[in-house]
């Protein structure tokens, strides 16, 4: 059951979390492109975000700056603010990345949120083995300037705005906060009326 304005709630933190992790200010082109994905997220700037992250994905495979940028394209198409966003591509990026051990263990189950919350919006089950064609990578060693780890510590910011016109669901449009609750409260009114109905019949 989704209910609206909660996925918003649980999915922006991890936006946070994994944006404020890819934001250092690496000077390779590879770690640039992430940095600039990364903000390019954190602004709404979603066709921006998409091309510097794909580009990042496809230079750097399964080396660790392409699978973080396997993370940030699956929270790209899971953030409300995303008019486009396509819960069945978060969970195949999610998926992809899922698919390979991790040098740090608390990406992971970063991962398996995302991957979760896409199911939950409507996103299909994905095989491990899956991985969206734009992100396709080739199997020839990636880079040595993919494997950065040298994060520098930024300032923190603002919390990101969920503007008025940001979707409930992704069933397309959705309905608003208060309808979805007074269906609830109707359906569940209706029910109760069923039992004392059905526990009347059955009293001797």
């Amino acid at each position: 059951m989704r209910a609206g304005g909660r996925p918003s709630r649980r999915v922006l933190p991890l936006l946070l979390i994994l944006s404020a992790c890819a934001s250092s200010g690496g000077g390779s082109e590879p770690g640039a492109g992430l940095d600039a994905g990364a903000l390019a997220l954190r602004r709404a700037e979603f066709e921006a975000a998409r091309e510097r992250l794909v580009s990042v994905r496809r230079l750097c495979g399964e080396a660790r700056l392409g699978r973080q940028a396997l993370l940030l394209l699956s929270a790209l198409e899971l953030d409300p603010r995303n008019p486009g966003g396509d819960p069945g591509l978060a969970a195949a990026y999610a998926a992809s990345y899922l698919a390979r051990p991790e040098t740090f263990p608390w990406t992971r189950p970063v991962a398996e949120q995302l991957y979760l919350q896409a199911l939950r919006l409507g996103g299909e089950p994905v095989a491990e083995s899956a991985t969206p064609m734009e992100v396709v990578v080739s199997r020839e060693g990636a880079p040595e300037v993919c494997e950065r780890s040298d994060w520098e510590v930024t300032a923190g910011g603002d919390l990101p705005v969920l503007g008025r016109g940001a979707r409930s669901s992704r069933s397309g449009g959705g309905s608003p906060p208060g309808d979805e609750s007074r269906r609830l409260r109707n359906r569940i009114a209706e029910l109760e009326a069923e039992l004392d109905r059905i526990r009347a019949t059955l009293r001797p």
